[in-house]
């Protein structure tokens, strides 16, 4: 999930530019490929996912063919906390 961590791919991105126009939507996403933008993701997403407090709030944020990924890891630590 980190390492392909993409804003343009991510629920986030998708709320926030559903209502927008394709043209829109592609500008946007090359913005957030700029090496430092997608950086600046990448660092927060690492912190939501390791912090148990926000962890949560991590699922916004991952890129969308990640969900099962994120949900399976969710529901295993969970089984590690319950434990």
């Amino acid at each position: 999930m980190y390492d392909e961590a993409n804003y343009a791919k991510s629920g986030s991105f998708f709320n926030e530019t559903k209502e927008k126009s394709e043209n829109f939507r592609d500008m946007k996403a090359q913005i957030y490929c700029d090496p430092i933008k997608r950086k600046s993701h990448r660092d927060g997403l690492i912190d939501k996912l390791c912090d148990l407090k926000t962890i949560d709030d991590a699922q916004i944020f991952i890129n969308m063919e990640h969900e099962p990924l994120y949900l399976m890891a969710l529901e295993h630590l969970g089984k590690c906390h319950d434990a």
